[in-house]
């Protein structure tokens, strides 16, 4: 008797609708899973999107709540110090940053690598790095731009 159920013809097709109904849930969750994390991804870019592009943080009523000082990521200003191995650059939000440099830190100057003693008080500068634990920015590179003629980072219109 066991073998003409399992020989049965409605057996076989009980099993294939099961199969099929596990390979669609199967599917359907993973398109789930997926979409999800495609919409938390979609949402946290879009909370990030001014920052990331540099969005002004004043609005028409002077600061807006929750602006931060300025980018976690770099800074790019006028240097105030070198002490150590850390440079003081005040951006042109009117805030000052200290940059760490460690020795993976590239420092270039035109198309030349330069050394951190290279780095004075009154150069312009450009640091990309990460932030840390202290607030300070781990610079991965910087870069020395000449002095303006005009004292100016942006061109006269």
């Amino acid at each position: 008797m066991l073998d003409n159920v399992l020989k049965s013809r409605w057996l076989r097709l009980s099993v294939l609708i099961l199969l099929a109904l596990v390979f669609l849930l199967a599917a359907f969750w993973f398109g789930m899973a997926i979409g999800e994390k495609r919409a938390d991804f979609r949402n946290h870019w879009s909370e990030n999107y001014g920052k990331f592009f540099g969005e002004p943080r004043r609005g028409f009523f002077g600061e807006l709540p929750g602006s931060g000082p300025g980018n976690p990521f770099g800074n790019a200003g006028t240097v105030l110090s070198v002490q150590g191995n850390a440079i003081v650059a005040k951006g042109s939000d009117n805030n000052e940053k200290t940059i760490v440099i460690t020795s993976s830190t590239v420092i270039t100057e035109r198309s030349e690598t330069v050394a951190l003693s290279d780095i004075k008080p009154g150069d312009l500068i450009v640091a990309i790095g990460a932030p840390n634990e202290s607030g300070q920015i781990d610079a991965k590179l910087i870069r020395i731009f000449p002095a303006p003629l005009n004292g100016s980072l942006l061109p006269k219109q």
